[in-house]
């Protein structure tokens, strides 16, 4: 089954966000785990040093006095309201526990007992604690119990300021049920936080080595993928780039070697062979189609050798350079559909350069100029002019221009953009321009392209002048 590149990018970015997912997971795990235990040690000693210091009485020292007096002198009328209405007895005790929880408030001596507790037990000074009285119920016969406080979660029965800002299992020290199972008595349950302000900080930073870890491997899975998909990207080109070679190579050597053959078959006819006028046009069919193999030929040898130092160069006039060139080229034009203007606003420019290589780029370019072109008059201007100690060679054609798209990839071997032609069928090897790029660095000139996909391409060629 093939896939689309667009597909293989779905694929890759859904590989990648499963593997963030379950790093994630991993970290958010780990996370979790280290909050849970977070200062374990350290709660540990506090629980066993705050609950020695609770022994025989409740939340702190003298905290029990103060719950009895509320509760057990009032235990009478909580029966008789019980006994009455469940309402009557749920507002009175409303009142009794405000007045409880504020005298609890006013008279706590948790501040004071935890600054003793965390400098007697050398623990983190940064620890800020809150004590709470969570649930407060009533039994009249020693067995059931009538409830008539819970804290459920809010700020009302928290007996400090300046504690935890959340309260929950994480920060909890110590959490303490005290009842009686007589009549008239009452269950009372408390607790004890506590917890340092830069509680996720300190996780964090313990977490540092596996956070590093597992960022690193995230990234090292993107390079990975980048990479990997970026080698697979070329590789694909470079299979269809010499798939397209393979076929265009196949395509061009067919039309000169069918003629060379028809050509040939024909000559081994008698009545040819008597007749000697038939026979000099047939061996100039030869003759042509054999130059043209070789032409071919030399273009696909030709890519692999061009550099600086393979250039024969030699001081020439471009203008009359030009002048031959063009003689030539609209001598072997065969359509009558095709304009190439020439204008001159240079004077004798002495030029050094390989004739050869020259010629012949300039051609791939009159080439182009033509077979991307859907224009009914093909029209191709060559302009010379001369500017700060330079002579720039102007092509310009009236064809289908270059897309941003493939502006990228037109100096790439072997490629072909049809994109915008009428007709697809456009012959080539996929080399012109490629070799034109190859000519321009290795005489060490400059090149500059302007084109649209509505105005056709200019190519602005500047060669220094010989002096």
């Amino acid at each position: 089954m093939k896939f689309s590149i667009q597909q293989h990018k779905i694929m890759a970015f859904i590989g990648f966000i499963v593997l963030v997912s379950v790093q994630c997971f991993l970290i958010y795990n780990t996370y979790k785990l280290k909050d849970d235990e977070f200062y374990s040690t350290e709660k540990n000693i506090l629980k066993d040093a705050y609950r020695s210091s609770i022994r025989n009485d409740k939340i702190f020292p003298g905290g029990q006095a103060i719950i009895d007096r509320y509760l057990l002198w009032n235990m009478a009328k909580f029966d008789s309201l019980n006994k009455i209405s469940k309402n009557r007895l749920i507002s009175y005790s409303k009142l009794v526990m405000d007045s409880m929880i504020l005298e609890l408030k006013q008279k706590n001596s948790i501040d004071r007992l935890m600054y003793q507790l965390i400098r007697e037990n050398q623990l983190d000074t940064s620890l800020t604690w809150a004590s709470t009285i969570d649930v407060i119920s009533l039994s009249f016969d020693g067995a059931n119990y009538v409830p008539i406080f819970q804290r459920n979660g809010g700020t009302k029965g928290i007996l400090n300021s300046g504690g935890p800002a959340q309260l929950n299992k994480q920060n909890e020290v110590t959490a303490i049920t005290v009842s009686s199972p007589t009549a008239y008595s009452y269950a009372a349950s408390f607790a004890l936080h506590a917890d340092t302000p830069y509680r996720t900080l300190h996780i964090l930073k313990s977490m540092a080595l596996p956070l590093a870890i597992s960022l690193f491997s995230i990234l090292v899975v993107v390079l990975i993928y980048y990479f990997t998909f970026r080698n697979w990207i070329q590789q694909k080109k470079l299979a269809e780039l010499k798939s397209d070679f393979v076929n265009s190579i196949t395509h061009e050597l067919h039309t000169p070697l069918s003629a060379i053959i028809v050509a040939n078959k024909s000559l081994q006819n008698e009545r040819i062979i008597e007749d000697k006028n038939k026979i000099l046009p047939l061996t100039a069919v030869i003759d042509r189609q054999s130059q043209r193999l070789k032409t071919l030929f030399g273009q696909v040898l030709d890519i692999t050798v061009m550099n600086a130092s393979s250039l024969q160069k030699e001081t020439l006039i471009m203008e009359d350079l030009l002048e031959e060139l063009l003689l030539d080229y609209r001598l072997q034009l065969t359509s009558n559909q095709v304009s190439i203007s020439y204008t001159n606003d240079s004077k004798s420019s002495l030029v050094l350069l390989d004739k050869f290589w020259t010629t012949t780029m300039i051609n791939n370019i009159l080439d182009n100029g033509i077979k991307y072109n859907n224009s009914k008059l093909k029209e191709i201007k060559i302009h010379t002019k001369q500017a700060y100690e330079k002579l720039m060679l102007i092509i310009s054609d009236n064809g289908i221009g270059i897309s941003d798209k493939a502006r990228r990839f037109i100096f790439d071997k072997f490629y072909r953009n049809t994109d915008g032609l009428q007709n697809n069928a456009t012959n080539g090897l996929g080399l012109g321009l490629f070799y034109t790029k190859q000519c321009i660095d290795a005489h060490n000139w400059e090149l500059e392209i302007l084109s649209n996909e509505t105005s056709g391409t200019f190519f602005i060629i500047r060669i220094p002048l010989e002096k």
